[in-house]
């Protein structure tokens, strides 16, 4: 026979979604009216309260110049946020974050830009005040994070967002939102609780909506991440190695760590068992490294000399210089003043104002060069006194001058006792990966690398059991979430919330129930959907054409579906960005998504009409390539079939099933099969074929229901 996909991938790709449901809307057409993506989206509503109060006191020309400035000042705001401005409104914004490009933490970003716009129109109402006397000026601004078609067909902007649910609600918790206040949704609130302060405001109504939606204002920013605790579970291995590595460090010894993994493999909470380890025998500096920091320098440096004197954000300059003279009492007095101005510069305190004008003349390479040697010297200050610990997270996102910086310090660990510990993914194509190679080649005498792999899955269940949510399912469900987290603690725990909040697996249909795209939480969408967004336009597509024919794909399924020029060279770039790996090369290439939850995310971000599209064209391509062993894929083609728009197809193929199950001496297979081909003749208003798969059931004793 024609060789064909491996046993394993005909069984992901027949069981890969669970049937459609009995009744479905009537199917729209694929093509016209269809949209490009489904995309993670969150929506920033902004606008200016007092607008009115100018127009009553000053001319149009100069209503349009003030409001012309806070809202460019509002712009830039989310711009530093990697938001896009999608609309204009007056004295208002609409902006969208996770377009066109995605990012893991889209709605923390929005919360962010949000509290700055509040900040940047408060100081800009001073202006105002100042110059026309007019005092009641502010912002408000709403958010919402939902899934939003982009890039609608016949746009002109080819990042064009839909109206739609999640910008309607956005507007709407915009003009609930008192002046000088930030308004969040359910969605939204969820995601960035475990980093904002937020407070419930009950429920608002929204024109469209049946039911009413849950707001809650967005207080700040936590003073430090809240997260759940639980116990260590399957990383006993690593904690004893990093016990021995702080036993050293507190000999004396210097030591670079890094602890390498995918997101939510469990990177940060190994280093808070680090910290909780480590209390009271080291002096701990932490900072991290952000995906929307690169421009800001040296942020993980800045955050940990900050928390280190004891100063919060926006605390009043004076309080901060006072902090910060203090604690570099350890240095020698002498050093003090070589040191305290460049530090200061980091904090972007003020101080002598000769200082200040000396440090505004020197050349930018200079000036960075004089901020690493008093980091420096502060660092080396701190270990002569006692063991230090500098803790970095996700340095795969380190700013540029923050690198530097590392580079320069990681020379101290042959000095005293200093650890330096860090965290990163896998990420080879970033800039942060290099300090990684640096590390471990030129420091090799002091370095150890942690790869982080994924929990087994005793340990899994043992996490699972954990969590109260997990004693409210079956060893089914429970079976399903440890299969389709494949070891990753944080995909363990959003799947368990979706499951426990009735998004699980559908039971009863023909295909056996698996982890579908309903349970992708936004914290899952978001990171796997923007995972999927850095990859170059024709391997995003080509990961989407391979997610329609299954968990594993053979490469001459993709060659007769995938619109593309170059099929071998997106291959590989799928590849080197861990998205696939190679299943086989022979008899022919197969190819394996690295994770089930990526090959959702990729399916996801499809329209419906582009999707059934899809299916319908990789059960076309079934057909055609295995043509001479077609009756041994026939439950694999009524799959991709059914998910198409070609029901008649659909329908054929599980009564043939159905046959050959018979065949089989399999009658609870055949009842499955046959029940499901009836609501595939129902939705096609064929009762003659509905009647002749009724009596069918009927023969086999069992009813069609």
């Amino acid at each position: 026979p024609t060789p064909g996909p491996s046993a394993e991938g005909q069984r992901q790709s027949a069981s890969s979604e669970s049937p459609p449901p009995r009744r479905r809307p009537r199917r729209q057409p694929s093509g016209a009216g269809a949209a490009d993506e489904l995309r993670p989206v969150t929506a920033l509503f902004a606008d200016i309260v007092g607008s009115t109060a100018l127009g009553e006191q000053l001319a149009p020309a100069e209503v349009k110049v003030v409001i012309g400035e806070c809202v460019t000042r509002m712009c830039h705001a989310v711009e530093q946020f990697g938001g896009m401005v999608e609309a204009y409104m007056g004295d208002g914004i609409a902006v969208f974050f996770g377009v066109p490009v995605a990012h893991e933490d889209d709605p923390e970003r929005a919360a962010r830009a949000a509290l700055r716009i509040v900040d940047v129109v408060k100081e800009y109402a001073r202006d105002v005040e100042v110059a026309w006397g007019i005092s009641d000026f502010n912002a408000r601004v709403g958010i919402n994070t939902g899934e939003t078609a982009v890039g609608l067909v016949g746009a002109s902007n080819p990042h064009s967002v839909s109206l739609g649910d999640t910008t309607n609600v956005a507007a709407r918790l915009q003009s609930v939102a008192d002046p000088g206040t930030v308004v969040v949704g359910e969605a939204t609130a969820k995601s960035i609780l475990h980093r904002f302060v937020l407070e419930p405001l009950g429920e608002v109504s929204v024109k469209g909506r049946t039911q009413p939606v849950g707001v809650w204002r967005l207080v700040g920013v936590q003073a430090a991440e809240t997260y759940k605790s639980s116990p260590l579970v399957g990383r006993e291995a690593e904690m004893t190695k990093l016990h021995s590595i702080v036993a050293e460090v507190t000999d004396g010894r210097g030591q670079l760590v890094l602890l390498v993994g995918d997101a939510g493999i469990g990177k940060t909470r190994l280093l808070a068992e680090v910290r909780a380890l480590a209390a009271g025998q080291v002096t701990w500096l932490e900072g991290q490294c952000l995906s929307y920091g690169t421009e800001l320098l040296y942020g993980p440096f800045i955050e940990m000399l900050r928390k280190w004197i004891g100063a919060e954000e926006g605390e009043a300059e004076l309080a901060v210089r006072t902090k910060l003279r203090a604690t570099l009492g350890l240095l020698p007095a002498s050093q003090i003043q070589e040191v305290l101005p460049y530090l200061a510069r980091l904090l972007s305190v003020k101080l002598d104002p000769r200082d200040d004008e000396r440090l505004r003349r020197l050349p930018p390479d200079e000036l960075a060069a004089e901020i690493r040697r008093a980091y420096r010297a502060w660092l080396t200050a701190l270990a002569a006194k006692g063991p230090v610990v500098v803790a970095m997270e996700d340095i795969h996102w380190a700013d540029p001058a923050t690198r530097d910086l590392l580079g320069d310090l990681f020379e101290l660990v042959d000095a005293g006792p200093l650890l330096f510990l860090g965290t990163s993914r896998v990420d080879p194509e970033s800039e942060g990966w290099k300090l990684r190679v640096r590390i471990l080649t030129d420091f090799a005498h002091r370095a150890v690398e942690l790869p982080l792999s994924p929990l087994p899955d005793d340990a899994a269940r043992k996490l699972l059991a954990l969590r109260p949510q997990s004693r409210s399912l079956d060893e089914v469900e429970l079976a399903q979430i440890v299969s389709g987290a494949e070891g990753n603690p944080l995909y363990l725990e959003e799947l368990l919330n979706a499951f426990s909040e009735g998004k699980g697996m559908r039971r009863g249909h023909t295909f056996a129930a698996t982890i579908t795209s309903r349970v992708l939480t936004p914290t899952l969408e978001s990171l796997l959907v923007a995972r999927i967004d850095r990859l170059p336009a024709g391997a995003r597509r080509l990961a989407q054409v391979a997610a329609a024919v299954g968990r594993s794909f053979p490469q001459r399924v993709l060659e007769h579906v995938a619109d593309t020029d170059d099929l071998e060279g997106e291959l590989a770039v799928l590849m080197r960005a861990d998205i696939i790996r190679e299943l086989r090369r022979y008899p022919e290439p197969e190819y394996v998504f690295r994770h089930g939850l990526l090959r959702t995310a990729s399916l996801t971000t499809l329209p419906p009409a582009r999707r059934r599209s899809l299916y319908g064209a990789v059960g076309v391509a079934f057909e055609t390539l295995f043509s001479d062993s077609l009756d041994d894929r026939l439950e694999v083609l009524a799959n991709y079939f059914a998910r198409s728009d070609d029901l008649g197809k659909a329908l054929d193929y599980l009564e043939r099933a159905g046959e050959r199950a018979v065949a089989l001496d399999a009658p609870e297979r055949t009842a499955q099969l046959w029940r499901h081909a009836a609501r595939i003749a129902e939705e096609l208003g064929d009762p003659a074929a509905e009647q002749r798969v009724r009596e069918r059931l009927a023969a086999l004793g069992v009813s069609a229901e």
